[in-house]
Protein backbone atom coordinates (compact mmCIF):
# COMPACT_ATOMS: atom_id res chain seq x y z
CA UNK A 1 0.00 0.00 0.00
CA UNK A 2 1.28 3.44 -0.72
CA UNK A 3 2.46 5.63 1.99
CA UNK A 4 -0.34 7.94 1.72
CA UNK A 5 -2.94 5.44 1.21
CA UNK A 6 -1.87 3.80 4.87
CA UNK A 7 -1.36 7.37 6.56
CA UNK A 8 -5.06 8.12 5.29
CA UNK A 9 -6.70 4.58 6.31
CA UNK A 10 -4.61 5.23 10.35
CA UNK A 11 -6.50 8.89 10.26
CA UNK A 12 -9.85 7.86 9.59
CA UNK A 13 -9.48 4.77 11.95
CA UNK A 14 -7.88 6.93 14.73
CA UNK A 15 -11.10 9.03 13.54
CA UNK A 16 -9.09 12.08 13.25
CA UNK A 17 -9.58 15.13 10.91
CA UNK A 18 -6.60 16.22 8.36
CA UNK A 19 -6.75 19.26 10.20
CA UNK A 20 -5.89 17.09 13.51
CA UNK A 21 -3.60 15.51 12.34
CA UNK A 22 -1.33 17.79 10.04
CA UNK A 23 -1.64 20.52 13.15
CA UNK A 24 2.17 21.86 14.18
CA UNK A 25 3.76 19.46 11.57
CA UNK A 26 2.76 20.19 8.05
CA UNK A 27 -0.22 22.06 6.34
CA UNK A 28 -3.52 20.98 5.82
CA UNK A 29 -3.04 20.86 2.41
CA UNK A 30 0.49 19.53 2.05
CA UNK A 31 -1.13 16.32 3.86
CA UNK A 32 -4.12 16.54 1.62
CA UNK A 33 -0.98 15.66 -1.16
CA UNK A 34 0.68 13.21 0.68
CA UNK A 35 -2.78 11.17 1.63
CA UNK A 36 -3.48 11.36 -2.83
CA UNK A 37 0.32 9.92 -3.17
CA UNK A 38 0.78 13.44 -4.93
CA UNK A 39 3.89 13.88 -3.35
CA UNK A 40 6.44 11.87 -1.38
CA UNK A 41 7.07 12.84 2.63
CA UNK A 42 10.22 12.90 4.02
CA UNK A 43 11.75 10.74 6.54
CA UNK A 44 11.04 13.56 9.29
CA UNK A 45 7.15 14.44 8.69
CA UNK A 46 6.88 10.82 8.41
CA UNK A 47 8.16 9.88 11.86
CA UNK A 48 5.98 12.94 13.47
CA UNK A 49 2.98 11.98 11.63
CA UNK A 50 3.77 8.03 12.84
CA UNK A 51 3.76 9.50 16.78
CA UNK A 52 0.54 11.57 16.11
CA UNK A 53 -1.07 8.11 15.15
CA UNK A 54 0.31 6.09 17.78
CA UNK A 55 1.64 3.44 14.94
CA UNK A 56 4.42 2.28 13.00
CA UNK A 57 3.90 3.86 9.47
CA UNK A 58 6.75 2.35 7.55
CA UNK A 59 10.44 0.85 8.13
CA UNK A 60 13.06 3.48 8.53
CA UNK A 61 14.81 0.68 5.98
CA UNK A 62 12.17 1.21 3.20
CA UNK A 63 12.09 5.34 3.63
CA UNK A 64 15.85 5.29 3.83
CA UNK A 65 15.37 2.78 0.24
CA UNK A 66 13.06 5.49 -0.96
CA UNK A 67 14.64 8.58 -0.27
CA UNK A 68 17.68 7.03 -1.96
CA UNK A 69 15.91 5.68 -4.94
CA UNK A 70 15.01 9.40 -5.58
CA UNK A 71 18.34 11.06 -4.84
CA UNK A 72 19.75 8.47 -7.90
CA UNK A 73 17.07 9.39 -9.90
CA UNK A 74 18.41 13.11 -9.30
CA UNK A 75 21.68 12.43 -9.88
CA UNK A 76 20.47 11.17 -13.51
CA UNK A 77 18.80 13.87 -14.33
CA UNK A 78 21.54 16.08 -13.20
CA UNK A 79 24.01 14.68 -15.32
CA UNK A 80 25.89 13.05 -12.08
CA UNK A 81 28.25 10.54 -13.79
CA UNK A 82 30.47 9.50 -10.73
CA UNK A 83 27.47 8.89 -8.06
CA UNK A 84 25.03 7.48 -10.84
CA UNK A 85 27.55 4.65 -11.47
CA UNK A 86 28.50 4.20 -8.44
CA UNK A 87 24.95 4.05 -6.87
CA UNK A 88 23.23 1.85 -9.48
CA UNK A 89 25.02 -1.96 -8.34
CA UNK A 90 24.31 -0.85 -4.66
CA UNK A 91 20.58 -0.07 -5.05
CA UNK A 92 19.89 -2.98 -7.49
CA UNK A 93 21.71 -5.55 -4.50
CA UNK A 94 19.34 -3.72 -2.06
CA UNK A 95 16.11 -4.05 -4.20
CA UNK A 96 17.32 -7.56 -4.80
CA UNK A 97 16.85 -7.77 -0.68
CA UNK A 98 13.82 -5.98 0.05
CA UNK A 99 10.39 -6.62 0.06
CA UNK A 100 8.83 -3.30 -0.44
CA UNK A 101 6.99 -3.32 -3.94
CA UNK A 102 6.76 0.20 -4.46
CA UNK A 103 10.77 0.61 -4.27
CA UNK A 104 10.85 -2.66 -6.95
CA UNK A 105 8.64 -0.65 -9.38
CA UNK A 106 10.44 2.62 -8.69
CA UNK A 107 13.56 0.93 -9.11
CA UNK A 108 12.80 -1.14 -12.48
CA UNK A 109 11.20 2.68 -13.74
CA UNK A 110 14.68 4.55 -13.01
CA UNK A 111 16.82 2.06 -14.05
CA UNK A 112 14.86 2.13 -17.71
CA UNK A 113 15.68 6.13 -17.34
CA UNK A 114 19.50 4.95 -16.29
CA UNK A 115 20.25 3.18 -19.77
CA UNK A 116 19.04 6.15 -21.88
CA UNK A 117 21.79 8.19 -19.63
CA UNK A 118 24.15 5.16 -19.73
CA UNK A 119 23.94 4.95 -23.36
CA UNK A 120 23.19 1.50 -22.73
CA UNK A 121 19.78 1.13 -25.61
CA UNK A 122 20.72 -2.66 -25.84
CA UNK A 123 18.83 -3.62 -22.72
CA UNK A 124 16.03 -0.86 -23.60
CA UNK A 125 13.46 -3.54 -24.61
CA UNK A 126 13.98 -5.82 -21.82
CA UNK A 127 13.46 -3.23 -18.87
CA UNK A 128 10.41 -2.07 -21.49
CA UNK A 129 9.24 -5.75 -20.79
CA UNK A 130 9.52 -5.91 -16.85
CA UNK A 131 7.71 -2.32 -15.85
CA UNK A 132 4.82 -3.65 -18.87
CA UNK A 133 4.17 -6.73 -16.30
CA UNK A 134 3.25 -3.66 -13.43
CA UNK A 135 1.55 -1.55 -15.65
CA UNK A 136 -1.59 -2.50 -14.03
CA UNK A 137 -0.68 -1.71 -10.72
CA UNK A 138 1.17 1.12 -11.32
CA UNK A 139 0.01 4.57 -9.54
CA UNK A 140 -0.24 7.60 -10.50
CA UNK A 141 3.42 9.19 -9.97
CA UNK A 142 4.69 5.66 -11.34
CA UNK A 143 2.01 6.45 -14.52
CA UNK A 144 4.08 9.48 -14.70
CA UNK A 145 6.91 8.24 -15.25
CA UNK A 146 5.92 4.92 -17.23
CA UNK A 147 4.59 7.41 -19.79
CA UNK A 148 7.87 9.51 -20.34
CA UNK A 149 10.38 7.10 -19.92
CA UNK A 150 8.29 5.23 -23.05
CA UNK A 151 8.40 8.05 -24.89
CA UNK A 152 11.68 8.21 -24.75
CA UNK A 153 11.84 4.47 -25.43
CA UNK A 154 9.95 5.08 -28.82
CA UNK A 155 12.08 9.02 -29.36
CA UNK A 156 15.43 6.09 -29.55
CA UNK A 157 13.66 3.90 -31.70
CA UNK A 158 12.82 6.89 -34.34
CA UNK A 159 9.29 6.48 -33.83
CA UNK A 160 8.34 10.24 -33.08
CA UNK A 161 4.40 10.28 -33.22
CA UNK A 162 4.57 7.68 -30.72
CA UNK A 163 7.21 9.38 -28.61
CA UNK A 164 5.55 12.49 -28.44
CA UNK A 165 2.34 10.72 -27.55
CA UNK A 166 3.63 9.07 -24.69
CA UNK A 167 5.36 12.63 -23.73
CA UNK A 168 2.57 14.83 -24.34
CA UNK A 169 0.53 12.29 -21.74
CA UNK A 170 3.48 12.76 -18.90
CA UNK A 171 3.23 16.62 -19.30
CA UNK A 172 -0.38 16.17 -19.12
CA UNK A 173 -0.21 14.21 -15.88
CA UNK A 174 2.80 16.54 -14.63
CA UNK A 175 1.07 19.65 -14.95
CA UNK A 176 -2.84 19.00 -13.96
CA UNK A 177 -2.17 16.40 -11.20
CA UNK A 178 0.86 15.84 -9.44
CA UNK A 179 4.04 17.88 -7.55
CA UNK A 180 7.01 17.36 -9.31
CA UNK A 181 10.21 19.19 -8.63
CA UNK A 182 10.93 22.12 -11.36
CA UNK A 183 14.08 20.05 -12.75
CA UNK A 184 11.94 16.67 -13.71
CA UNK A 185 9.76 19.40 -15.56
CA UNK A 186 13.04 20.39 -17.26
CA UNK A 187 13.80 16.70 -18.30
CA UNK A 188 10.30 16.73 -19.66
CA UNK A 189 10.29 19.73 -21.35
CA UNK A 190 14.14 19.08 -23.04
CA UNK A 191 12.39 15.51 -24.21
CA UNK A 192 9.22 17.13 -25.83
CA UNK A 193 12.11 19.78 -27.39
CA UNK A 194 14.02 17.13 -28.76
CA UNK A 195 10.67 14.89 -30.20
CA UNK A 196 9.81 18.30 -31.80
CA UNK A 197 12.91 18.75 -33.67
CA UNK A 198 12.84 15.48 -35.31
CA UNK A 199 9.40 16.46 -35.96
CA UNK A 200 10.36 19.38 -38.06
CA UNK A 201 8.61 21.68 -35.94
CA UNK A 202 11.18 24.18 -35.14
CA UNK A 203 9.26 27.31 -33.51
CA UNK A 204 7.41 24.48 -30.70
CA UNK A 205 10.56 22.86 -30.01
CA UNK A 206 12.37 26.29 -29.05
CA UNK A 207 9.52 27.34 -27.12
CA UNK A 208 9.87 23.77 -25.45
CA UNK A 209 13.83 24.03 -25.10
CA UNK A 210 13.36 27.65 -23.72
CA UNK A 211 11.06 26.49 -21.12
CA UNK A 212 13.54 23.37 -19.44
CA UNK A 213 16.71 26.19 -20.28
CA UNK A 214 15.12 28.58 -17.60
CA UNK A 215 14.75 25.82 -15.60
CA UNK A 216 18.25 24.54 -15.60
CA UNK A 217 19.63 27.70 -15.14
CA UNK A 218 17.29 28.31 -11.85
CA UNK A 219 18.74 25.34 -10.35
CA UNK A 220 22.10 26.20 -11.61
CA UNK A 221 22.23 22.97 -13.91
CA UNK A 222 25.02 23.84 -16.29
CA UNK A 223 25.65 20.59 -18.06
CA UNK A 224 21.63 20.52 -18.92
CA UNK A 225 21.88 24.05 -19.91
CA UNK A 226 25.03 23.06 -22.54
CA UNK A 227 22.46 20.59 -24.17
CA UNK A 228 19.51 23.03 -24.36
CA UNK A 229 21.67 25.41 -26.14
CA UNK A 230 22.87 22.74 -28.74
CA UNK A 231 19.27 21.45 -29.24
CA UNK A 232 18.37 25.31 -29.87
CA UNK A 233 20.95 25.87 -31.89
CA UNK A 234 20.17 22.86 -33.79
CA UNK A 235 15.92 24.61 -34.28
CA UNK A 236 17.57 28.01 -35.47
CA UNK A 237 19.65 26.13 -38.43
CA UNK A 238 16.05 24.43 -39.08
CA UNK A 239 14.53 27.31 -40.11
CA UNK A 240 17.70 29.17 -41.98
CA UNK A 241 18.77 31.79 -38.37
CA UNK A 242 22.12 30.76 -39.17
CA UNK A 243 23.74 34.01 -36.50
CA UNK A 244 21.02 32.35 -33.94
CA UNK A 245 22.18 29.00 -34.51
CA UNK A 246 26.22 29.73 -34.63
CA UNK A 247 25.55 31.98 -31.20
CA UNK A 248 23.54 28.60 -28.81
CA UNK A 249 26.44 26.40 -30.10
CA UNK A 250 29.03 29.02 -28.81
CA UNK A 251 27.22 29.50 -25.27
CA UNK A 252 26.54 25.65 -24.91
CA UNK A 253 31.25 25.76 -26.06
CA UNK A 254 31.83 27.87 -23.31
CA UNK A 255 30.00 25.88 -20.55
CA UNK A 256 31.12 22.83 -21.70
CA UNK A 257 34.69 24.11 -21.77
CA UNK A 258 34.53 25.63 -18.15
CA UNK A 259 33.03 21.92 -16.86
CA UNK A 260 35.76 19.99 -19.00
CA UNK A 261 32.46 17.83 -20.31
CA UNK A 262 34.32 16.21 -22.64
CA UNK A 263 31.30 14.09 -24.08
CA UNK A 264 29.35 17.10 -24.31
CA UNK A 265 32.52 18.89 -26.08
CA UNK A 266 32.19 16.56 -28.52
CA UNK A 267 28.44 16.62 -29.39
CA UNK A 268 28.99 20.49 -29.91
CA UNK A 269 32.09 20.14 -32.37
CA UNK A 270 30.25 17.78 -34.30
CA UNK A 271 27.13 20.21 -34.30
CA UNK A 272 29.49 23.31 -35.30
CA UNK A 273 30.93 21.50 -37.59
CA UNK A 274 27.83 20.28 -39.18
CA UNK A 275 27.20 23.92 -38.81
CA UNK A 276 30.09 25.21 -40.97
CA UNK A 277 29.09 21.63 -43.75
CA UNK A 278 25.80 23.60 -44.37
CA UNK A 279 27.32 27.02 -45.06
CA UNK A 280 29.66 24.82 -47.55
CA UNK A 281 32.45 26.25 -45.21
CA UNK A 282 34.32 22.90 -45.58
CA UNK A 283 37.56 23.77 -44.01
CA UNK A 284 36.11 25.29 -40.76
CA UNK A 285 33.84 21.86 -40.81
CA UNK A 286 36.81 19.11 -40.89
CA UNK A 287 38.46 20.88 -37.97
CA UNK A 288 35.81 20.50 -36.03
CA UNK A 289 34.67 17.53 -36.90
CA UNK A 290 37.97 16.76 -35.86
CA UNK A 291 38.05 18.12 -32.65
CA UNK A 292 34.94 16.59 -32.12
CA UNK A 293 36.80 13.25 -32.88
CA UNK A 294 39.10 13.93 -30.27
CA UNK A 295 36.43 14.37 -27.36
CA UNK A 296 34.46 11.34 -28.34
CA UNK A 297 37.22 8.58 -28.47
CA UNK A 298 37.87 9.78 -24.51
CA UNK A 299 33.81 9.77 -23.78
CA UNK A 300 32.02 7.14 -26.25
CA UNK A 301 34.14 5.66 -29.25
CA UNK A 302 31.43 3.85 -30.70
CA UNK A 303 29.57 8.01 -31.40
CA UNK A 304 32.67 8.70 -33.61
CA UNK A 305 31.09 6.76 -36.81
CA UNK A 306 28.62 9.43 -37.16
CA UNK A 307 31.17 12.04 -37.35
CA UNK A 308 33.97 10.23 -39.84
CA UNK A 309 30.86 9.53 -42.10
CA UNK A 310 30.27 13.53 -42.59
CA UNK A 311 34.51 13.64 -42.67
CA UNK A 312 33.89 11.43 -45.57
CA UNK A 313 30.89 13.55 -46.89
CA UNK A 314 33.08 16.95 -46.71
CA UNK A 315 36.13 15.22 -48.55
CA UNK A 316 33.66 14.16 -51.07
CA UNK A 317 32.32 17.46 -51.78
CA UNK A 318 35.49 18.85 -51.89
CA UNK A 319 36.58 15.73 -54.56
CA UNK A 320 39.43 15.23 -52.52
CA UNK A 321 38.96 10.83 -52.94
CA UNK A 322 41.94 10.03 -51.26
CA UNK A 323 41.00 11.56 -48.22
CA UNK A 324 37.33 9.51 -48.45
CA UNK A 325 39.45 6.54 -49.12
CA UNK A 326 41.00 7.02 -45.79
CA UNK A 327 38.33 8.20 -43.55
CA UNK A 328 36.89 4.82 -45.16
CA UNK A 329 39.09 2.65 -43.82
CA UNK A 330 39.25 4.08 -40.42
CA UNK A 331 35.20 4.14 -40.32
CA UNK A 332 35.62 0.43 -41.14
CA UNK A 333 38.30 -0.57 -38.86
CA UNK A 334 35.96 1.24 -36.34
CA UNK A 335 32.65 -0.44 -37.35
CA UNK A 336 34.40 -3.70 -36.64
CA UNK A 337 34.45 -2.55 -33.18
CA UNK A 338 30.58 -1.20 -32.89
CA UNK A 339 28.23 -2.74 -35.51
CA UNK A 340 25.85 -0.94 -36.83
CA UNK A 341 23.87 -1.74 -39.63
CA UNK A 342 23.05 2.02 -41.00
CA UNK A 343 26.50 3.03 -40.65
CA UNK A 344 27.69 -0.35 -42.66
CA UNK A 345 25.01 0.60 -45.10
CA UNK A 346 26.62 4.27 -45.48
CA UNK A 347 30.45 3.07 -45.34
CA UNK A 348 29.33 0.73 -48.20
CA UNK A 349 27.76 2.82 -50.52
CA UNK A 350 31.16 4.74 -50.37
CA UNK A 351 33.19 2.03 -50.80
CA UNK A 352 30.82 1.67 -54.27
CA UNK A 353 31.68 5.36 -54.84
CA UNK A 354 35.45 5.36 -54.29
CA UNK A 355 35.92 2.10 -56.60
CA UNK A 356 33.89 3.53 -59.46
CA UNK A 357 31.99 0.42 -59.29
CA UNK A 358 28.25 2.18 -60.19
CA UNK A 359 27.13 -1.08 -62.30
CA UNK A 360 23.72 -3.05 -61.78
CA UNK A 361 25.36 -4.49 -58.31
CA UNK A 362 25.47 -0.90 -57.55
CA UNK A 363 21.75 -0.32 -58.24
CA UNK A 364 20.50 -3.81 -56.84
CA UNK A 365 22.12 -2.95 -53.30
CA UNK A 366 20.99 0.70 -53.26
CA UNK A 367 17.08 -0.87 -54.62
CA UNK A 368 17.43 -4.14 -52.25
CA UNK A 369 18.79 -3.22 -49.33
CA UNK A 370 19.71 -0.08 -48.45
CA UNK A 371 16.45 2.04 -49.21
CA UNK A 372 14.30 -0.83 -48.06
CA UNK A 373 16.65 -0.84 -44.83
CA UNK A 374 16.35 3.51 -44.09
CA UNK A 375 12.38 3.02 -44.86
CA UNK A 376 12.04 0.35 -42.41
CA UNK A 377 14.02 2.38 -39.78
CA UNK A 378 12.15 5.74 -40.37
CA UNK A 379 15.30 7.46 -41.52
CA UNK A 380 13.33 9.57 -44.45
CA UNK A 381 16.40 11.91 -44.75
CA UNK A 382 18.83 8.90 -46.17
CA UNK A 383 15.72 7.61 -47.81
CA UNK A 384 15.50 10.99 -49.88
CA UNK A 385 19.38 10.70 -50.44
CA UNK A 386 19.62 7.09 -51.93
CA UNK A 387 16.51 7.73 -54.11
CA UNK A 388 18.00 10.59 -55.11
CA UNK A 389 21.03 9.74 -55.71
CA UNK A 390 19.77 6.37 -57.88
CA UNK A 391 17.28 8.96 -60.00
CA UNK A 392 20.25 11.14 -60.83
CA UNK A 393 22.26 8.10 -62.33
CA UNK A 394 19.38 6.13 -63.85
CA UNK A 395 18.38 9.21 -66.12
CA UNK A 396 21.93 9.43 -66.54
CA UNK A 397 21.65 6.49 -68.32
CA UNK A 398 18.79 7.60 -70.20
CA UNK A 399 16.70 4.98 -67.73
CA UNK A 400 13.98 7.43 -67.62
CA UNK A 401 11.20 5.17 -66.12
CA UNK A 402 13.59 3.86 -63.38
CA UNK A 403 14.32 7.75 -62.81
CA UNK A 404 10.81 8.35 -62.60
CA UNK A 405 10.46 5.81 -59.90
CA UNK A 406 12.90 7.48 -57.31
CA UNK A 407 12.39 10.43 -58.02
CA UNK A 408 8.77 9.61 -56.65
CA UNK A 409 10.07 7.53 -53.70
CA UNK A 410 11.66 10.72 -52.69
CA UNK A 411 8.26 12.80 -53.37
CA UNK A 412 7.05 10.33 -51.35
CA UNK A 413 9.41 10.05 -48.58
CA UNK A 414 9.08 14.32 -47.85
CA UNK A 415 5.11 13.72 -48.04
CA UNK A 416 6.03 11.11 -45.03
CA UNK A 417 7.85 13.86 -43.49
CA UNK A 418 4.85 16.40 -43.63
CA UNK A 419 2.46 13.68 -42.98
CA UNK A 420 4.38 12.97 -39.30
CA UNK A 421 4.49 16.59 -38.61
CA UNK A 422 0.39 16.63 -39.67
CA UNK A 423 0.07 13.71 -37.19
CA UNK A 424 1.87 16.20 -34.28
CA UNK A 425 -0.53 18.56 -35.05
CA UNK A 426 -3.06 15.92 -34.37
CA UNK A 427 -1.82 14.89 -31.04
CA UNK A 428 -1.29 18.38 -29.88
CA UNK A 429 -5.07 19.07 -30.74
CA UNK A 430 -6.24 15.70 -29.19
CA UNK A 431 -4.30 17.02 -25.93
CA UNK A 432 -5.62 20.38 -26.26
CA UNK A 433 -9.45 19.08 -26.48
CA UNK A 434 -8.76 16.78 -23.33
CA UNK A 435 -7.29 19.92 -21.00
CA UNK A 436 -10.41 21.88 -22.49
CA UNK A 437 -12.97 18.96 -21.39
CA UNK A 438 -11.43 19.00 -17.53
CA UNK A 439 -11.38 22.38 -17.43
CA UNK A 440 -15.62 22.95 -18.19
CA UNK A 441 -16.03 19.92 -15.55
CA UNK A 442 -13.98 21.85 -13.36
CA UNK A 443 -16.13 25.15 -14.16
CA UNK A 444 -19.38 23.13 -13.95
CA UNK A 445 -18.56 22.08 -10.57
CA UNK A 446 -17.77 25.54 -8.97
Amino acid sequence: MEIGNRIRFYRIQKNMTQEELAKGIISTSYLSKIENNQTQPSGEVLSYLSKRLDIQLIEQEEITLMEDLFKWYEDIIHYRKNEVESQYELLKDRINFSNDTTALIFFTLFELRYFFFAGKHEYLDRSLEKINLYSDILEDKMIYFFYKFKGMYHYVNRQYIKALDHLKYAEEHISNQMAFESWEKADLFYMIGLCLNQMRKPALSIQYTNSALLIFRSVYNLRRCGEAQVLLGLNFQRVNEFKKAYENYQLALVIAKQLDETDLLGIIYHNIGYYHFNQLEYEKALTNFNLALQYKKIEREESMLVTMYWIMQTFYFQDNKDQVALWLEKGEELLKRYPRKDFEYRFKVFRFLMEEILDEVFEKFLEKEVIPYFKDQNYEDEVILFSKFLAVHFENQNKYKAACHYYRMVINAVNEQNNRTNAYDRIIQLHANKIKAKSQKVITKV
